[in-house]
């Protein structure tokens, strides 16, 4: 594809693709919200639970300590 010689050529070519993107945008479907779709999955998980634990005392040690 050959570039744009002028300016104004460069201009009106990124005026048009902007607009194409909007249009995507505007048309685009906006889905579930993904937290609420995956909310409660690893419920009674004994190893998500053991996850969390560690997440939570990996945290803890990360927090300076009070001197």
């Amino acid at each position: 594809m050959q570039q744009p010689s002028s300016l104004e050529q460069r201009v009106k070519l990124l005026e048009n693709e902007v607009a194409a993107l909007k249009k995507r945008v505007g048309t685009a479907p906006t889905g579930e919200n993904w937290i609420e779709k995956i909310t409660g999955t690893f419920e009674g998980d004994a190893e998500f639970a053991e996850i969390v634990k560690l997440g939570a005392e990996l945290r803890r040690a990360d927090r300076p300590t009070d001197a």
